[in-house]
């Protein structure tokens, strides 16, 4: 018994479960059907885009009828005086109307006259309804409700309301045309056009107030046209529209400019599309014939491509070759036959030619060719680059696996040809000087011509013309020189140039624009110190060998100057009486030429009235008391300290570089009131003292060199953050002489003084160690990368697992690939450097690598940074400039890209590492994201038996609910199924999505307008339909009024800030009318924020 009890059970559960998945079927068929309903309407739209609606004629033309004025008469009495203007009902009105059923139109009844009755339409909050118990609302964007258009509705009459012609017009173009009514401002008309792509262009049309009837619009193409690739589609409407007019204002052949009708307003959306896909004639299309490259090849290789295009000057095409090495050349201005020549190590290649029209978008490649390069003869020289006229032959090396015959020729700039040698490989030769007669490429060509079959290679160098003179070669000291530099060089692009005097660098300068072949320039320079001197000009190229001029014989001899400085005396001023034993000592020099030197002396009055010498005694004190090459007018100052009472005088005397002499002195007192004298012991007298003077000058040395450093030095000690640190240095050697040199006698506690003394000491041979002498570029690269080196699969993983996050292999790859596609927001820009840095004692030598990080999404937060281990092998071995997390010294590294300073990612390693090897590095743009996995993963076993009676019935009482609502949600479906079968139905139902949809990304103008075309619908519908849409439009007007009263509240608050009276009594009025149509919920929040206080003059 109890056995067969379990089976009743059973059978009873399972056909609950039976009809559970029948309705759920059901139920899920009705919404694939609802959906699939949805997409062949939209499929149809679009392809019904170049015709009209007829329905929509139609209404077009009930509407233009009433505009025009159609009028039907109706009769509407009132007891009072004047015409009574009959209005569209609000929204309140309609909402009843809708939740009744009722159809019959309303109608007002008194006992006096007819009266003429106008529809009008306007804004939401402009549209004042009358009727005769003087109840005032008002509505934006209101439309007439269809059922009082019926053939049962009274005659009616409708003012036509009086158009006037606008025409709207830009840097002279015209925008928009047409008739608008009088009492629409002409200023509230906005047309906006937006770029999306090359071949896409959005216009948008808006108008604050309702406008029925058409406006003529013109807007530029985005990219010149011809009629049939133009295309324009009403983005509101999903169809495509008829242009009326094109324009060739350039009379091209080409369109720039159409015109359309927008048949009204208040916001509309088009879309302009230029589509070339369609090009289906010969002379529309890209054609593309390659000459086959396949087997094996020797060098040069040929490339040549025959083009047929009607528009060949807009193409731009580039030739791909990938084997061994990879090499891209644009094409910029292809002909009819493109023709390449390249020589190529030996390997395997590919190569194809890709072509656009930049201005059509038309594209087309050629199949991709395969050749192979395999040669064992070579030729080479001892240089790439040669100086013209220099005493040097040029030295070739021929040789070949097997002895070979080979005939070397000398191919020079104009082609001219000679004939150098024949003779049996290996071979060396030397070109004679004499043979290299002008700048240029120069050819060698070497023919084997004993083989079996005849075989030719080809070396390059170039030949360069630089000349450097100077205007004077005896200057005078302090005398401004000019020197001349020409440099032709039709071979080799110039990278850039160093002039030197001896060791000095007197000029850096790089190529003021890419392949430039040729420099001319006027350089000035003063010269400061008298002796002989040797000029060099050394030249660099982008490829190969620097060539080096050298120039002897400048000598810079004494200056005929014979005009004294003069010196400004600032500080202690003449006669001054000072009560402090620590005095500041300032003043300024100036030279027509140059100052050599400026010495501050300081006497002491002695007993017999004689001035007696007091500074500078000691070899420390003339580094304090005389300072070289002071700046022309810029003050100089030195503190001395320990003064006793007495009178003093202090003199600054100068030297110009031509050895005039002057000097000035003034007087001053020092008296203290207290009558006390403080040490005059010398408070410079340390050990260290010479030490930390060296220290100084070697570190302003090298801030000196600074100056004369290129910018990408300059930028590597920025990054470095070597300046930061030597400016510190500066200021700590400062206090380290201060302290060592007197600050320490304060100091009472002899121990104390001891360890403060030691400590002090250990600090400033650290700093000495750390003072740099100079800093050298080896050798640096720049690139930009955009493709991952690394599968990015496994490099997420390896992060993820590291991190404790594990994924599983699904949700692994969909996170790659949504990472992967983001790549696209990230351009990294990498600068390599090999850098040799000089300190004092030691140099070392490291590989710099700066990531300038550039993000089009600043969404993102994280950066991965993945080494190869062949690359570096830990990043024990890496010291990071930069804030950075490491996930694994493999190294795998992490960079929080709000932490990199000025959006740079630098580090270095103490090692010479070719800049090519950073190129397998990989910089990744990562974001974690949530993924959530759908679909059935296992299968749900139950065990009736266990089930206690008590268990059962709770599981039938469930099973009941929930059959009972999904048969519900069936009938509701098929219902819904039945009643779109009626056009009117399914456009309410579209309507109500699409407006839901503008309502989600707060486009309120299309909401509005889509609310107000479901009015217009919603009549035409079965009156089931009707309650059941009821609630869907009642929350629709709610959210339309919500945000309504929310942007009045706005404008109220911010007109009552602004003391702007009469606006704030005409918003609040506004505010007042949709207050009342609020839910309780809604008014008690615009009352907690509007009403408390309310004004003592309004009331609700």
């Amino acid at each position: 018994m109890m056995k067969k009890n379990k089976q009743n059970k059973k059978k009873v559960l399972f056909f609950f479960l039976f009809i559970f998945l029948f309705l759920s079927y059901i139920s899920v068929y009705s919404e694939i059907t609802d959906n699939q309903d949805d997409k062949k309407n939209n499929k149809e739209n679009r392809e019904t885009f170049d015709d009209v609606n007829q329905e929509d004629k139609i209404k077009n033309k009930e509407e233009a009828d009433i505009e025009s004025g159609n009028k039907e008469n109706s009769e509407n009495t009132e007891n009072s005086d004047g015409n009574q203007n009959l209005e569209i009902e609000d929204i309140e009105s309609i909402d009843t109307e809708i939740e009744s059923g009722n159809k019959e139109n309303s109608e007002n009844t008194n006992n006096s006259k007819d009266k003429k009755q106008t529809l009008e339409t306007k804004n939401m909050n402009d549209t004042e309804i009358t009727n005769n118990n003087n109840n005032t609302q008002k509505e934006k964007n209101t439309y007439i409700n269809l059922d009082n258009l019926t053939d049962d509705n009274k005659e009616r009459k409708i003012k036509e309301i009086k158009k006037i012609k606008i025409t709207l017009s830009k840097n002279g173009k015209k925008e928009l045309e047409g008739e608008i009514p009088e009492n629409i401002d002409v200023n509230d008309i906005q047309k906006i056009e937006t770029k999306k792509s090359d071949f896409k262009k959005q216009v948008k049309i808006s108008s604050k107030n309702h406008i029925e009837g058409p406006l003529k619009v013109y807007a530029d193409l985005p990219v010149e046209a011809e009629k049939e690739h133009i295309n324009i589609y009403w983005v509101n409407e999903k169809k495509k529209i008829e242009i009326e007019n094109y324009y060739d204002e350039n009379k091209n052949g080409i369109y720039e400019r159409v015109s359309w009708v927008v048949p009204h307003l208040s916001e509309q959306v088009f879309e302009i599309v230029i589509n070339f896909t369609s090009e289906n004639n010969s002379e529309s299309r890209i054609l593309l014939k390659a000459e086959t490259t396949e087997g094996i090849k020797t060098n040069p290789i040929n490339f040549t491509i025959d083009i047929d295009y009607k528009y060949i000057k807009d193409l731009k095409c580039n030739l791909t070759v990938i084997g061994s090495e990879y090499h891209i050349h644009g094409i910029e201005n292809p002909n009819k036959t493109f023709s390449q020549n390249l020589t190529l190590p030996n390997g395997d290649y590919s190569w194809w030619v890709f072509c656009r029209d930049i201005k059509r978008g038309l594209t087309n490649e050629t199949p991709p060719n395969s050749f192979t390069i395999s040669e064992s003869y070579s030729i080479s020289t001892d240089q790439e680059n040669y100086l013209l006229g220099a005493n040097q032959d040029i030295k070739l090396d021929v040789s070949s696996d097997n002895p070979a015959n080979a005939t070397l020729k000398l191919v020079k700039p104009g082609n001219t040809e000679l004939i150098l040698t024949n003779s049996l490989t290996p071979l060396q030769y030397d070109i004679n000087k004499n043979k290299i007669t002008q700048e240029g490429n120069y050819i060698i060509n070497a023919s084997f011509d004993n083989l079996a079959q005849p075989y030719s290679i080809t070396k390059e160098f170039a030949v360069a013309k630089i000349e450097l003179q100077a205007n004077e070669s005896e200057p005078d000291k302090g005398e401004k020189i000019e020197f001349e530099i020409d440099v032709s060089s039709p071979g080799r692009d110039i990278n850039y140039y160093t002039l030197k005097m001896d060791d000095e660098i007197i000029d850096i300068n790089n190529a003021s624009e890419p392949n430039q072949n040729d420099f001319h320039e006027k350089i000035p320079y003063t010269c400061d110190e008298t002796g002989n001197f040797n000029l060099s000009l050394k030249v660099f190229f982008t490829q190969g060998n620097a060539i080096e001029v050298k120039k002897n014989g400048i000598y810079v001899g004494e200056s005929s100057d014979s005009e004294d400085p003069e010196i400004t005396l600032l500080n202690p001023e003449d006669n001054l009486v000072i009560n402090n034993d620590e005095i500041t000592f300032a003043y300024k020099v100036d030279d027509n030429i140059k100052i050599s030197n400026c010495t501050l002396n300081l006497y002491n009055k002695t007993g017999n009235g004689f001035w007696e010498l007091i500074f500078p005694e000691t070899s420390d004190d003339k580094k304090t008391a005389v300072k070289k090459n002071p700046e022309h007018n810029k003050r100089v100052e030195i503190k001395l300290i320990k003064f006793d009472e007495g009178d003093y005088l202090w003199e600054v005397e100068c030297y110009d570089n031509s050895s005039n002499k002057e000097s000035e002195s003034w007087e001053f007192k020092v008296e203290f009131s207290n009558s006390t004298t403080t040490s005059s012991a010398n408070s410079f007298n340390y050990s260290q003292k010479n030490d930390v003077d060296e220290a100084m000058e070697n570190l302003d040395e090298f801030l000196d060199k600074v100056e004369s450093y290129s910018s990408q030095q300059k930028e590597i000690l920025e990054e470095l953050d070597l300046l930061k640190d030597i400016r510190y240095y500066k200021k700590r050697l400062i206090q380290i002489d201060q302290d060592l040199g007197n600050n320490f006698d304060f100091i009472s506690d002899e121990e104390l003084k001891q360890k403060r003394t030691e400590e002090t000491a250990e600090e400033f041979n650290e700093i000495k160690e750390r003072i740099i002498k100079d800093l050298r570029i080896i050798k640096s690269k720049e690139y930009v990368k955009n493709t991952l080196n690394k599968d990015i699969e496994k490099t997420i993983k390896e992060y993820l697992e590291l991190k404790n996050t594990n994924l599983k292999k699904s949700e692994l790859i969909e996170m790659a690939r949504i990472n992967l596609n983001n790549q696209e927001y990230l351009s990294v820009s990498t600068k390599i450097s090999q850098v040799e840095i000089n300190y004092q004692s030691k140099t070392k030598k490291i590989t710099l690598v700066s990531k300038k990080i550039d993000l089009k999404n600043n969404s993102f937060k994280t950066i991965l940074e993945v080494i190869p281990k062949e690359t570096i092998e830990s990043t024990d071995e890496i010291n990071f400039v930069s804030d950075v997390k490491i996930i694994k010294k493999d190294p795998l590294i992490e960079i929080n890209i709000d932490d990199l300073e000025n959006k740079k990612l630098v580090y270095y390693t103490e090692k010479l590492i070719e800049p090519e090897e950073f190129e397998k590095t990989d910089t990744i743009l990562f974001k974690e994201f949530r993924i959530s996995s759908t679909g059935i993963t296992g299968f749900f076993v139950f065990d009736f038996d266990s089930i206690s009676d008590f268990a059962y019935y709770i599981i039938l009482i469930i099973a009941i609910i929930i059959i009972v609502y999904l048969v519900i949600l069936v009938i509701k479906k098929l219902r819904i199924y039945n009643w779109k079968k009626e056009e009117d139905v399914i456009r309410v139902f579209d309507l109500i999505k699409e407006t839901k949809r503008a309502l989600l990304r707060e486009d309120l103008s299309s909401a509005r307008e889509h609310y107000h075309k479901i009015r217009e619908y919603y009549p035409l519908i079965p009156e089931a339909c009707k309650k059941y849409l009821y609630k869907h439009v009642k929350k629709i007007r709610i959210a339309i009024d919500k945000r309504d009263i929310f942007n009045l509240v706005k404008e109220y608050e911010k007109a009552k800030k602004e003391n702007r009276n009469q606006d704030s009594k005409e918003l609040y009025d506004n505010i007042k009318d949709l207050y009342k149509r609020l839910p309780k919920k809604y008014r008690e929040k615009i009352y907690n924020r509007m009403f408390k206080p309310l004004p003592k003059t309004l009331t609700l």
